[in-house]
């Protein structure tokens, strides 16, 4: 993978791109760590608190840095993102926080819950933006944090919600025969 790979997936720089290929080959320039945001790559899983390279998250063949599920993870969270409404905010920020933030979060999503369809996920994220918007986008969730925001998750309530609805549920009673 090239850096452009990795700063769209990741939100990386080029230095931090770099510095991680020299970590994982033991050879870190101690000139390069001082451009590097340490932090940022920690709370983005990319490196532990011994500043080694974790391996959960990237795979290195050939010096360069691959990510795993990258195509289908992807394309499935640009789906989900395009749902969201471009040049709203929320609390002054954008609902469209940036991919990378929603393709981490839906990684860790997966993980916890397997069973949940991408149809699952999409009709209740759907459902979500659409009554969002009948009452004008008031406090509407940032892509990513509808997805988690301080270990919890609204979507999986969104997704069980949409679950329990009967398929006459929310008409009126004269509009069917």
């Amino acid at each position: 993978m090239n850096y452009e790979s990795a700063k769209r997936i990741h939100d990386i720089t080029p230095n931090e791109f770099h510095y991680l290929i020299e970590l994982k080959n033991n050879s870190p320039n101690p000139r390069l760590r001082l451009l590097c945001n340490i932090v940022s790559l920690r709370s983005k899983g990319l490196i532990n608190d011994a500043n080694e390279v974790c391996g959960d998250s990237l795979l290195f063949a050939h010096d360069e840095i691959v990510v795993v599920e990258k195509l289908p993870m992807e394309e499935f969270c640009n789906k989900y993102y395009d749902l969201f409404p471009t040049g709203v905010r929320s609390g002054g920020y954008p609902v469209r926080d940036g991919l990378p933030n929603v393709i981490k979060k839906m990684i860790q999503f997966r993980k916890e819950y397997p069973d949940v369809s991408d149809e699952d996920i999409l009709n209740a994220t759907e459902k979500y933006v659409r009554d969002k918007k009948k009452e004008g986008y008031a406090f509407m969730k940032l892509a990513s944090f509808l997805i988690y925001k301080d270990r919890s998750s609204t979507l999986i309530g969104l997704i069980e919600e949409n679950k329990e609805v009967k398929p006459n549920e929310g008409k009126s009673w004269g509009t069917t025969l």
